[in-house]
């Protein structure tokens, strides 16, 4: 029997009889034949045979091929557009570039014969009996479907042969487009399933096509998936680096304000959850073509049935939109709580030392880390918990709609085939599986549109000063020796206004250092020691006042170029950083001289060990700064956790060492003992300065 036809039924009551007309579906005038030959029966006037032309609308699947290919010819056009403007680069031919291409013209060639194949599998005759049987529109269909997986494969060769200077470009469309290929057969493997357990069929014709659809499915699905891991990788990557940078760009004074929680949950919380992103979206994509493509199937069995089934998922997608926006303060407020732990963190390491003094400290310090733990997983739970509500309910009516299909169906549809129900019951559980992922995927995508926000809003926070390279240009412009370090009228306010109780003031201070001289910095707690320092070394910028060398002003980034120093607290580094063309100094001689010669070694510019005690970490912060070999040393308290014997090596052979190699040094200091050794000595008192340049004028006391 034609299994597509058109049909004309009539009935004459004067005659009392009937006629049927039963044409092909690619007949145009079947209605309009019927019509002229009722009307000769019953009426003597003579009817013109002559059929008047008409043209079939175009179906709704040919309509969505000629849009596919409409965008597919655009993305092709486009992308020879970019191998003209040169965005596009031919890549050399290799052996991997090959087996792309290979995979890529064989998996044309299945799809091409498929498409000989799909009418013979689907109705069980000829592709030329097909072509005379069905519309003309069918024919056309065809055609554009084979243009359309022709520019497919033109348009895979050409990303591969030329790739765009941007990696994400030339990535995802290549994905994006296996994706819904891999989303198209999982669709076809559900509809070849259906077809075999509901219907009479050919079973070894749809073996075939299962085998051939099953290893499209695969091995798209695995060419997406490590696709999508290299590329949340790299964004991982290279989000990760560009906040660094970018930290590492701006100005010491701007990162003193930043919270080191948001600096640790930013970097590892925020920024993987962004690169898991790629990955989900991508799973949701191929779940919404595989539901859209099951219901278009399903749709083609019975409308209306699919209407409500359709009905039902955009409510469960309302419930859980409504969920998500209700739960999206409470990720923000999780989030927060999250940045707060991660400082409790580092506060643990950092302060570990004077937490170790006190069981009550511990105790306390204990309690806050768990309260702040606990508000945290209670703001979880309470966002999560809703959406677990909204997936029970969903997944309830999911199988209330398998329930309706089986039980209440039949009876409101009587004319519905049991084959036909019996397809939306084994299609509906097929669908549990996806409709569940893209479920899953909302709370993911809120996380996710938080983390966005946060990155975004610490990038703001962090503004770079320089680039890289402009850094590297006042690089090269420190010179390997100073003469002379000139600071006038030099201040510096903390607070906003004088009229704050809290600001201080640290100058002003004019001063200079001159080369081969030692400066003692000295005065009690809280006296500006440290906020000198920083403006010396180029780290806070001078309010008021400039700093000079060798008489010519600079700024304070290019300033700090010419420094090596060991603060107070200090960090200590496993790497000496120095340019790659200085002259490395044999270590061997200060490892000895500083009794670090038989703890540590020097691998290239790596040491063994850090595994030492904290004055042996000074020492050998202080053997970075002769390799650093800086112009200008400044130490900050260093002798202070050295025992008394190296403390008088200090400042009776290593002091004069420094001076003699022409370096302007400058130490803070409380070691009155040795004031005799400085050149000049600055006292300061509530920020204000007060230069001793003779020495004679120290006074000595015993401790």
């Amino acid at each position: 029997m034609n299994p597509g036809y058109t049909g004309y039924m009539a009935q004459s009551r004067e005659l009392g009889k009937a006629f049927v007309i039963l044409a092909n579906c690619s007949s145009e005038v079947t209605v309009e034949l019927g019509e002229k030959i009722i009307r000769m029966v019953t009426s003597s006037e003579p009817v013109d045979l002559k059929f008047s032309s008409k043209y079939e609308r175009l179906s709704l699947l040919l309509l969505a091929l000629l849009i596919i290919c409409g965008f597919l010819s655009i993305c092709l056009f486009y992308r020879i557009y970019e191998i003209f403007s040169g965005t596009r680069k031919f890549k050399k031919i290799t052996g991997i570039s090959c087996l792309k291409i290979t995979f890529i013209v064989l998996a044309g060639c299945i799809l091409l014969s498929g498409l000989i194949f799909l009418p013979g599998y689907l109705f069980q005759y000829p592709v030329s009996t097909i072509f005379i049987w069905y519309p003309f529109t069918f024919k056309y269909a065809v055609v554009v479907l084979v243009i359309s997986l022709l520019l497919c494969l033109l348009i895979g060769v050409v990303g591969i042969l030329w790739q765009h200077n941007n990696y994400y470009l030339s990535t995802i469309p290549g994905i994006v487009v296996l994706s819904i290929f891999s989303g198209f057969s999982n669709m076809a493997i559900v509809v070849i399933i259906t077809k075999v357990l509901t219907t009479d069929v050919n079973e070894k014709n749809h073996l075939i096509a299962f085998v051939i659809i099953f290893l499209l499915y695969i091995f798209t699905r695995r060419y997406v998936q490590v696709r999508l891991l290299r590329l949340s990788m790299k964004i991982i990557l290279e989000f990760r680096v560009n906040l660094v940078e970018k930290i590492l760009l701006t100005t010491y004074s701007k990162f003193e304000k930043l919270e080191m929680g948001k600096i640790y949950s930013t970097l590892n919380d925020d920024i993987r959850t962004i690169g898991d992103s790629a990955n989900i979206l991508i799973n949701i994509l191929v779940s919404i073509i595989t539901v859209v493509g099951v219901l278009f199937y399903l749709a083609t069995l019975a409308f209306w049935v699919t209407i409500i089934m359709v009905t039902l998922i955009l409510f469960i997608t309302v419930i859980y939109y409504l969920i998500s926006r209700n739960s999206n303060a409470l990720f923000e407020q999780a989030r927060d709580t999250r940045s707060s732990y991660m400082e409790q963190l580092n506060g643990l390491i950092d302060g570990f030392k004077e937490l170790s003094m006190s069981y009550i400290k511990k105790n306390e310090y204990r309690k806050e880390v768990t309260d702040t733990c606990q508000d945290y997983r209670n703001k979880m739970v309470k966002a999560r918990t809703g959406f677990i509500n909204a997936f029970i309910v969903g997944e309830s009516l999911l199988i209330l709609t398998l329930f309706m299909m089986i039980f209440i169906v039949p009876r409101f549809f009587p004319v519905m085939d049991k084959s036909v129900v019996s397809s939306f019951v084994v299609v509906l559980m097929y669908l549990i599986g996806p409709v569940n992922t893209i479920l899953h995927s909302i709370p993911t995508i809120v996380q996710l549109r938080v983390s966005w926000k946060r990155v975004k809003l610490f990038t703001q926070e962090v503004p770079a000063d320089l680039t890289f390279n402009e850094m590297e240009s006042i690089s090269l412009l420190s010179k390997p020796s100073v003469t002379k370090l000139n600071l006038k009228n030099v201040a510096f306010r903390y607070g906003h206004s004088d009229q704050e109780e809290s600001s201080f003031v640290v100058g002003p201070v004019s001063l200079t250092m001159n080369s081969g001289e030692a400066t003692f910095i000295t005065g009690g707690t809280g006296s500006g020691k440290t906020t000198l320092a920083k403006l010396i070394t180029g780290l806070y910028e001078p309010q008021q006042g400039i700093i000079e060398i060798d008489d010519e002003p600079i700024s304070s980034n290019a300033l700090s170029e010419f420094f090596t120093t060991v603060f107070n607290p200090f960090h200590l580094f496993p790497t000496v950083y120095r340019k790659p063309d200085q002259s490395v100094e044999d270590p061997a001689g200060y490892l000895s001289l500083l009794k670090l010669d038989k703890k540590v070694k020097m691998n290239g510019n790596k040491f063994s060990t850090l595994n030492l005690s904290t004055g042996q970490k000074k020492r050998l912060a202080l053997l970075q700064c002769f390799l650093e070999d800086k112009p200008i040393f400044l130490f900050d308290e260093w002798a202070a956790d050295q025992g008394p014997e190296y403390r008088k090596i200090f400042y009776t052979e290593i002091v004069p060492m420094i001076k003699e190699k022409g370096k302007i040094l400058i130490c803070i200091t409380h070691d009155d003992h040795y004031f005799h050794l400085a050149d000049k000595i600055i006292k300061l008192n509530m920020g204000q300065a007060e230069i001793m340049k003779e020495k004679t004028s120290v006074t000595h006391t015993n401790r």
